[in-house]
């Protein structure tokens, strides 16, 4: 129900500081509350922004404003000056009740850069984004994906307008429950932001309206949830779901220092074409990873319920030539400890463990796709030239390599390095030859298996 509200409150929001040359996207929970004049406290000191910005949907640059306040528009807020404090302070009426705030929306010829509008969550209270998107009011008129600021992963001080990548926005997926971080230094992974879908009060986002015509978002008490909890900014990667879901993230780190990171949910109502429960990868920024839905690139890939015979093809944009390495972050469901997640390699013929350990490749610069995608059974093998040889399977599993056989038993395996010296040789009668990764120094290596048909077949592997 709605509560008249009588008389003005004080609400405080502690904000992230980077360098004090970034922005937040803030929006005041209080009715009157200029995001400009006496935003930022410090020990009973107020003092002011040093710059307060509107966003332009048309261009999606950012312009001066004088931090007036205007029901449900968020503002991108610079940090206050060193030594001025890390609180965002309001004074105001308390937001209560309904409301439909206008949106933007100058996209008539598809393009995907339009339709961008700053809001956020304009109570004083946190609010569920999922409860947001489901109210019948809104699903078709704004897209499931909500986009969140992270500055302490962005590097630029200077506007790109419709030709930035989005690279520093952390994103939640509504329709899949599940949020993704933005790109981040390895040097501080633990400050990797993933949003959940519980909006703390202040906190400012992106939307895309969807809609021609009724260019409109609603929002109402129903959306509002207590205080206590998970934030936004919380570590809990669950997204609002009574389920748990199976769900994993896996990370890309590259050579220049950038960890980026997608993420997979497998959904009771989930499809495997690209839909609403899958969140596109803007633009193509440097030293990105992707997974392919069709020809779309996904950071959230939305997925029908769970076999163990799903193929997710991957793609990345790499800055330079160098070391690059593939990790898990975050596992739930049958991830957690039931099922393993397997990163197949067909340039090197490798599918190794991922749930056992990172794997490490080298790649040169620019984008690569076809070469790497994630399977769930090891017995998947690898393009080669004949029916027969699929049949053989080398790859990694843990601190082991692991030379398999479906068809005939392995009567010997020989290890040699690329110059053509044999470093190891195992003989028996098996289907299953196992050896330590660590009698092998870093570098790519040939595994020759002799069938007991006589039938020779040979695989590169990586260390």
């Amino acid at each position: 129900p709605v509560v008249p509200n009588s008389g003005s409150a004080n609400a405080k929001r502690t904000i992230t500081v980077k360098d004090f040359q970034q922005y937040n996207y803030l929006i005041s929970p209080l009715i009157g509350a200029n995001l400009k004049t006496n935003i930022y406290e410090n020990g009973g000191v107020f003092s002011n922004a040093p710059l307060t910005l509107y966003h332009n949907e048309a261009n999606n640059r950012f312009y001066n404003s004088m931090g007036t306040y205007i029901l449900g528009r968020g503002l991108a807020v610079k940090e206050p000056s060193a030594g001025t404090g890390t609180t965002a302070y309001f004074k105001g009426i308390p937001m209560n009740g309904g409301f439909a705030y206008a949106l933007a929306n100058s996209n008539s010829g598809g393009s995907t850069n339009l339709g961008y509008n700053l809001t956020g969550n304009p109570y004083p209270s946190n609010i569920d984004v999922v409860k947001l998107y489901n109210l019948k009011s809104n699903k078709s008129k704004i897209s499931s994906t909500f986009y969140f600021w992270d500055n302490t992963a962005n590097t630029l001080n200077t506007q790109l307008g419709n030709s930035y990548d989005g690279a520093a926005y952390a994103i939640y997926n509504a329709v899949a429950g599940m949020g993704n971080g933005a790109g981040i230094l390895i040097s501080a992974p633990e400050a990797a932001k993933v949003p959940t879908n519980i909006v703390k009060v202040g906190q400012g986002f992106m939307i895309q309206s969807n809609e021609q015509v009724i260019k409109t978002v609603d929002f109402n008490n129903s959306i509002r949830v207590g205080n206590g909890g998970i934030g936004f900014f919380g570590n809990a990667m669950k997204g609002g779901n009574t389920m748990e879901d199976n769900r994993f993230w896996l990370n890309l780190s590259a050579p220049t220092g950038i960890r980026t990171q997608v993420g997979v949910v497998y959904l009771e109502t989930g499809v495997n074409e690209y839909a609403k429960d899958d969140s596109e990868l803007k633009g193509l920024p440097s030293d990105v990873l992707y997974t392919l839905i069709g020809d779309k690139k996904a950071l959230i890939n939305g997925r029908s319920p769970f076999a163990d015979t799903d193929q997710i093809p991957l793609g990345s944009n790499n800055f330079s030539q160098g070391t690059y390495t593939f990790s898990l972050g975050n596992k739930e469901g049958i991830f957690a400890n039931v099922q393993n997640i397997y990163l197949k390699d067909k340039q090197l013929g490798i599918v190794a463990n991922l749930s056992a350990g990172a794997y490490t490749f080298t790649a040169n610069s620019g984008e690569i796709s076809g070469r790497f995608e994630i399977v769930y059974k090891p017995e998947i093998v690898l393009a080669t030239n004949t029916a027969v040889k699929e049949t053989l399977l080398v790859y990694k599993d843990g601190t082991d390599f692991v030379v398999r056989n479906s068809g005939q038993q392995i009567t010997d395996v020989e290890v040699f390095e690329t110059s053509g010296r044999m470093l190891l040789k195992l003989e028996g009668s098996q289907k299953e030859w196992r050896f330590p990764a660590q009698r092998l120094v870093n570098g790519i290596f040939i595994v020759k298996a002799t069938l007991k048909t006589g039938e020779v077949m040979t695989r590169k592997i990586r260390n």
